[in-house]
């Protein structure tokens, strides 16, 4: 039997978030001391799907591109739902962040701090509440087992990070 989910929500997607600037690169782009490297999107085609290196002039292209004005609401819908959804209909899912230091992983992934309230909650928050909100309203002929990994690449070795033994 073929499968009737549409390809667009099964396959590897591929999405840029540019995290929203800290304090300290705020001030050095109001002094002038650095500047973004990205084309303003006024000056892009396709700004939703594709980045310029404004000094190379070299372009990327992504299935979908979160700029820093992107919420964390956003990004979890477009980047994260649709694998829940997937794992909600019986399929494994999987969302990874990938970037070198200081690119917003860990924002993008966990949020800050949660006395800065709900809209800065990450991926992870959000699914976890999105996960158990749908097995709470869930029929109770239904029987849920949910198991976590939490795990990182660092130095071309993979950690456990829930090992208290590391």
């Amino acid at each position: 039997m073929a499968d009737s989910r549409d390809e667009a929500n099964t396959r590897i997607k591929v999405i840029l978030r540019v995290r929203p600037p800290d304090k300290r690169e705020t001030d050095w782009f109001k002094k002038g001391q650095q500047r973004n490297i990205f084309r303003d999107t006024i000056n892009t085609s396709h700004p939703d799907t594709r980045i310029i290196i404004d000094r190379t002039n070299k372009s990327y292209d992504f299935d979908c591109v979160f700029r820093e004005e992107s919420t964390q609401r956003m990004l979890f819908k477009t980047a994260a739902l649709p694998t829940l959804e997937n794992v909600f209909a019986g399929y494994c899912g999987a969302v990874l962040a990938y970037g070198q230091t200081g690119t917003g992983k860990t924002h993008t992934m966990q949020g800050y701090a949660p006395q800065l309230g709900q809209e800065q909650k990450g991926i992870i928050p959000r699914c976890a509440d999105y996960i158990f909100s749908r097995i709470e309203k869930s029929d109770p002929i239904f029987k849920f087992t949910v198991s976590l990994n939490f795990v990182q690449i660092y130095l071309d070795k993979l950690q456990d990070l829930f090992d208290t033994e590391r």
